[in-house]
């Protein structure tokens, strides 16, 4: 990737790249820790400092909003985001910061690097991805990540969503994915499949569970987690509830009053 470059960050593990053409832009700005924040700015400034047009920020989330602010203060770069995510990004900070708002189809010309903006809902709901097109890189936040598997959490994204948004993904010619954490994806297309079958088997499983009388969530988890960290544990959770709420709206399952117990629809 010749006019891509990036640092891979020490607090979060977070990717953060700069795409050039003759001006450049940001994708995502880790969490605005100085150190981070100073590797960053080393990044651009070994570049020759460019001109930089905008600060685009994936989703909502403070390991990839964080730093938008510093960055932009010393860049000059305006921040970017979805119209889903600028609120919650301006009440992190306690201002408005995002200046700019993106739309699904949006272009941004970078004079010799031209970035697409493609709405993905699912791991929260104003959710996007970047397409370069030149070189054929999707650059995709936490939608889809190098080396683990996306946490949908009820109160910020949607499952369904999640899975139109790779759905969507498959029809475009993607030649590597370049992610929020873990390494560049050299099969994007088998990864995306991978993602899709195993986000459906665990709604087949989370499904059968409940036809069995595994009525709750912490049955359901208690069922197909063993062993697992403890940290881990809220995050597994939320993915079980995740697809509770998909499988509910699909009316396949009922939940009783307080929404705690859930049964099959006969």
């Amino acid at each position: 990737m010749p006019v891509v470059h990036y640092v891979t960050l020490n607090s979060n593990g977070n990717n953060v790249y700069l795409v050039l053409g003759k001006r450049a832009a940001f994708i995502d700005s880790g969490d605005g820790t100085d150190g981070d924040t100073d590797k960053i700015v080393s990044l651009w400034r070994s570049l020759g400092s460019p001109h930089v047009d905008l600060i685009i920020l994936t989703h909502r989330h403070y390991d990839h909003s964080g730093g938008a602010a510093k960055l932009a203060n010393i860049t000059g770069g305006r921040i970017a985001s979805s119209f889903d995510e600028k609120s919650y990004i301006d009440q992190f900070y306690g201002s408005e910061v995002v200046h700019h708002v993106l739309e699904h189809g949006d272009l941004i010309d970078l004079d010799g690097a031209l970035l697409e903006i493609l709405l993905t809902p699912g791991h929260t709901l104003g959710s996007i991805s970047i397409m370069y097109y030149e070189e054929k890189v999707l650059f995709t936040g936490d939608t889809i990540l190098g080396d683990s598997n996306t946490t949908i959490m009820c109160d910020q994204g949607d499952m369904e969503l999640y899975l139109n948004s790779l759905r969507n993904l498959q029809s475009y010619e993607i030649r590597l994915i370049a992610p929020g954490h873990g390494p560049v994806v050299r099969r994007p297309m088998v990864e995306i499949d991978r993602i899709i079958e195993h986000r459906l088997n665990r709604e087949r499983q989370i499904f059968e569970l409940i036809s069995t009388q595994k009525n709750t969530i912490d049955e359901i988890f208690n069922s197909i987690y063993i062993n697992l960290e403890t940290e881990l544990a809220h995050l597994a959770r939320e993915q079980i509830r995740s697809h509770v709420v998909k499988l509910q709206r699909e009316g396949r399952i009922t939940s009783s009053t307080d929404g705690n117990i859930f049964h099959k629809v006969m």
